[in-house]
């Protein structure tokens, strides 16, 4: 009999985005694959690839009676598929699917994608959360994080034991999709891009800040914004605010795509001055691309960035700093920001390329599935 595997997120938008290479790796290889998910504008087209189940799901805060329906709605959807093993991302399904599966006694792992917004604001629901993690951890036969930061933030706060925990590395980026461009880019404009969720959290705000800057110094600049804007975020930026930065002619804002890759071959370099990530999937994709890259000196970021090597590290919440640092990538020689490019590519296929992410997958599955024939 075939091994049926579940994946479980709070968006369809990021199962397509970051794991359609997963699934298809998943079913050539003869597993069944299915994907529980809230319905979004991605539901549709996930399930042209595998069937896709639309659970009990609130994205807004925590409300215990709304959260109960949400454990229910993964009970019963897990007894429906009666799977072999359970995959849970981010933090509802992680809480709360691992109880519905410990239930069922289903063998499922959790991989924390990042710490987001509870973590970065502290205050009384980031205790809550800590609370909820800490019970429900105790069911996942296995516990992962996108960088050993996030594993050690968990471990010190008596969270996840060090023994059950892992860093996987990234969501996996295929190489050979993004890969270097062979036209070489502008020379009579210098673009700096950020493909992001459009958030605080982010570092737009530094952002704008620094091309406000930068923009004082030199008359070849541009400065691209590419992802969604007025997300389900409390750090979410409005369209009004948006509209404002584009009046006064800082940014361009270049919407929402399916396709970053051919907006990462105009850009000169790929900025991310975010306050922290799990792993920032476009600073490695930049990187695969051979793009140099700047980014703050937090967890997730730094994890892509050797300082000085394939790109520049910053300091967090620091508009001047940043711009320090892209006036120093402007300076660099087209030659050095080349080479800068081509070390990020051989730092991609060393530590993140999806192979490696492939790897450790089938690993937990043959050690957690029993009867398998791997």
């Amino acid at each position: 009999m075939k091994i049926k595997i579940v994946l479980v997120g709070n968006d369809t938008w990021a199962m397509y985005n970051f794991r359609l290479y997963l699934i298809k790796f998943f079913q050539r290889n003869n597993f069944e694959v299915y994907v529980i998910s809230p319905r979004d504008e991605y539901f549709e087209t996930l399930e042209k690839h595998c069937p896709v189940f639309n659970p009990h799901f609130d994205k807004k805060g925590i409300n215990p009676f709304r959260d109960i329906a949400t454990i229910i709605s993964y009970y019963k959807l897990y007894r429906q598929i009666q799977p072999d093993i359970i995959f849970h991302y981010t933090v509802k399904p992680i809480i709360y699917g691992s109880l519905a599966a410990r239930i069922l006694k289903i063998p499922s792992v959790a991989i924390s994608t990042g710490l987001g917004y509870v973590f970065i604001r502290g205050g009384l629901l980031s205790g809550f959360v800590k609370i909820l993690y800490r019970f429900s951890l105790k069911f996942a036969a296995r516990v992962y994080f996108l960088n050993e930061d996030d594993r050690l933030f968990f471990i010190s706060n008596g969270i996840v034991e060090s023994s059950n925990s892992y860093v996987l590395p990234g969501e996996g980026i295929d190489t050979d999709e993004f890969k270097p461009v062979e036209q070489p880019r502008s020379s009579d404009k210098f673009i700096f891009l950020i493909a992001a969720r459009m958030l605080w959290d982010k570092g737009i705000g530094e952002f704008v800040e620094a091309a406000k800057i930068l923009k004082r110094k030199y008359n070849n600049l541009e400065f691209h914004l590419l992802g969604f804007l007025e997300v389900e975020n409390p750090t979410a930026i409005t369209k009004k605010e948006m509209e404002r930065w584009i009046g006064e002619g800082h940014i361009k804002y270049l919407g929402v795509s399916d396709n970053v890759r051919k907006y990462l071959e105009y850009a000169n370099c790929v900025v991310l001055p975010s306050y922290r990530e799990g792993i920032s999937r476009t600073l490695l994709e930049a990187a695969a691309m051979e793009i140099p890259i700047i980014t703050t000196d937090v967890p997730g970021c730094r994890d892509i960035v050797d300082n000085g090597i394939n790109g520049f590290l910053c300091k967090v919440k620091d508009p001047l700093d940043l711009a320090n640092k892209m006036g120093k990538m402007i300076g660099l020689s087209s030659s050095e920001r080349i080479e800068m490019g081509r070390r990020g590519r051989q730092k991609i296929l060393n530590k993140f390329d999806s192979q490696l992410v492939i790897k450790e997958y089938m690993q937990t599955i043959e050690n957690f599935v029993k009867n398998s024939d791997m």
